[in-house]
């Protein structure tokens, strides 16, 4: 097969080659590890493999939502028709995150504390 030049019989190996394989194809154990590892953005720590990542809002601000007419974001039961009709979405107000970060575990659980006695 090395020195075959003729597609006939690079497609006759190639089938007989895919035939023979068992089962699925396996990743390498390093491409797998990869996917799985991040660096913490709070203590620069690589994470082992298949540790969780979090993510973190380190800041956010206050926000105020319009009232929007006609795009049926609520249905609400009208007591005298006993109909399920479409309403207006009310707007509102809450709070936007403007910057998060993905941290691990450990950093998590400090910056979690941290962060709700500062109130974000």
């Amino acid at each position: 097969m090395r020195g075959a030049k003729d597609p006939a019989a690079i497609f006759e190996w190639l089938s007989a080659t895919l035939r023979r394989s068992p089962g699925p194809r396996r990743r390498t154990i390093i491409s797998r590890a990869a996917d799985w590892m991040f660096r913490c953005q709070q203590c620069g720590m690589v994470t082992p493999p298949h540790t969780s990542a979090e993510l973190v809002a380190v800041e956010t601000r206050p926000r105020r939502y319009p009232p929007r007419r006609q795009v049926m974001r609520e249905i609400v039961k009208n007591e005298i028709t006993r109909k399920y009709e479409p309403a207006d979405d009310p707007g509102g107000t809450g709070r936007e995150i403007v910057r998060e970060i993905r941290v691990c575990p450990p950093c998590k659980r400090t910056l979690h504390g941290a962060l709700s006695r500062e109130g974000l």
